[in-house]
């Protein structure tokens, strides 16, 4: 079944922290991720790789210790004429140990309409530059490493064909 229901709510919580409560369907997950990996960023490029014709991208967030491992598929199920995105998050104990996925733990995974999918990304990097900024989100999370994900939301928006009102 083909949800219609996608969330993400994603907010810096300390120097170097965020928290990302996902919302797919009746699910519902609050991971977190450490300045560690460029979540914010990772979800980003995830998203324009798919929107460009990728069938399969993934993103990763880091945790001290542990990880949340992000994937992401075009997907078709039966009955279906347009398909979807199949979003699927898994939890390791272990920090980067780099373990296939059958290794870690599934907490998460549905199917959402394909164009649900590109505009709950789209709004949850929107919100998060609305309620930051670019230099807010680089003090905030770490700047010396991620900043902002600038050029991934400008090209991820081109493709979706939407241009925020900026004033």
């Amino acid at each position: 079944m083909l949800e219609t229901h996608f969330k993400l709510i994603y907010k810096l919580t300390g120097q170097g922290w965020a928290a990302c409560n996902v919302e797919l369907g009746t699910q519902r997950v609050a991971i977190t991720a450490s300045y560690l990996s460029d979540a914010l960023g990772q979800l980003a490029t995830a998203t324009t790789l798919l929107r460009k014709g990728a069938h399969l991208s993934s993103a990763s967030f880091d945790e001290e210790p542990g990880e949340y491992r992000w994937m992401f598929d075009c997907h078709k199920l039966p009955g279906d004429e347009e398909g979807g995105i199949r979003v699927r998050i898994y939890e390791f104990n272990e920090l980067w140990s780099h373990k296939p996925i059958s290794d870690g733990t599934k907490i998460l995974d549905g199917v959402v309409q394909t164009e649900v999918f590109y505009r709950t990304m789209l709004n949850m990097i929107e919100d998060v530059f609305a309620e930051y900024g670019e230099e807010g989100y680089k003090e905030k999370w770490d700047g010396e490493d991620h900043g902002f994900p600038t050029a991934i939301y400008n090209e991820l928006a081109r493709l979706l064909d939407y241009w925020p009102d900026r004033n």
